[in-house]
């Protein structure tokens, strides 16, 4: 590699630390507080060293200067070719360290440089420290290591004892007992390592609140990236409309007249559907299933709680199908739907053959 090209990657390396300084610091504190308060950023998630990416130094410290966040990433004396002369060769650097151990891209690079250029500002010391603790206590193969850091390379800012609290707390609340699961999980979602305690007992609290299982939890992690509660709709400008899981639940209870323990149920039989967006999926499909069943969308979705996987397209086609192939009229069709609402899952040639076994007689 020729020194230009080591010198244009070094550059690239430092632009996000050094792009922080021509924010005002009450602008970069709202920026990670806006983070914050949608459970991306936790507050208390980052270490406290004087490495934390998101301390002082980082958040705009405008007494600083510029040479000091350099030497940080580029040692005193390090060589831009990592010669034998250099006091500190390429590999000793963060974001060349990453890239060799992690055999990461250039697009993996540039995505880790702009979404979490904070890892950056860590000694190599560090970033070994931290990715051996995967390697050391969870098994994870450089492979996983790679992948993990590629989702979510602010891991790397947390410190072990941030780590450590954050897997005995699932152990502890959600009965993740093995190396295994709290893998898949993390590998799957790994965004979760970054909530603070507080955050994903709130979940959970939550989540037992609702009587749902921590098996359905663990089969379902995504469930432990949803915000809690705050009216994220109503903040960006879109008519009020709730989106946590508080949201949510409310809604449901108030539209569907749901007791705790018809709650308890649905969201039981089918998790997922707290992960989906009120008014682009769950309000549409409840008002257009209330409409074709005659203002029964309640016992439909009490009955099949699975109906809201479906897509509006879903639903229509097989409205369309009752009427035009199996040529049921309207009440009939709310009938079949309200006494049978699982034959969706058959698919529509199944449901043509058991038609007759329905108990509702078709239109001709």
């Amino acid at each position: 590699m020729s020194p230009t090209s080591d010198f244009l990657l070094i550059i690239i390396a430092i632009l996000p630390l050094v792009s922080s300084f021509f924010l005002p610091r009450h602008e970069i504190k709202n920026k990670v507080h806006f983070l914050a308060a949608r459970d991306e950023v936790p507050d208390d998630a980052f270490e406290e060293s004087g490495e934390n990416a998101l301390g002082d130094e980082y958040l705009g410290n405008l007494n600083l200067d510029i040479s000091k966040l350099v030497d940080n990433v580029v040692p005193a004396g390090a060589g831009l070719t990592g010669t034998e002369n250099s006091e500190q060769p390429l590999n000793q650097m963060s974001y060349f360290y990453l890239r060799d151990r992690l055999s990461l891209g250039e697009s993996d690079l540039w995505r880790l440089t702009w979404l979490g250029g904070g890892v950056l500002g860590l000694t190599v010391g560090k970033l070994g420290q931290k990715l051996d603790w995967f390697v050391n206590v969870l098994s994870f193969e450089e492979e996983e290591l790679k992948k993990m850091v590629k989702v979510q390379p602010s891991v790397l800012q947390l410190s072990e004892t941030n780590l450590e609290q954050t897997v005995k707390l699932l152990h502890d609340r959600l009965g993740v007992t093995t190396k295994e699961s709290l893998k898949k999980m993390i590998l799957s979602y790994p965004s979760i390592l970054c909530y603070s305690a507080k955050n994903l007992n709130a979940k959970v609290d939550f989540f037992e609140e609702v009587g749902m299982k921590r098996e359905r939890i663990l089969e379902n992690p995504q469930l432990m990236t949803m915000s809690v509660e705050g009216d994220l709709w109503e903040e960006e400008g879109r008519g009020g409309i709730p989106g946590s899981l508080q949201d949510k639940a409310a809604w449901l209870r108030l539209t569907l007249d749901l007791d705790d323990v018809d709650l308890s149920q649905i969201v039981t039989q089918n998790p997922r559907i707290l992960l989906y967006s009120l008014p682009d999926n769950i309000i549409p499909k409840v008002e257009l299933l209330d409409e074709i069943s005659e203002g029964h969308a309640d016992i439909i979705i009490l009955k099949y709680p699975l109906y809201l996987d479906y897509s509006l397209e879903g639903i229509s086609d097989l409205v369309s199908f009752l009427k035009e192939r199996v040529k049921l009229a309207n009440r009939e069709v709310a009938k079949v739907l309200i006494k049978r609402p699982t034959l969706v899952s058959n698919g529509l040639e199944k449901m043509e053959e058991v038609s007759g076994e329905w108990g509702v007689a078709s239109s001709e």
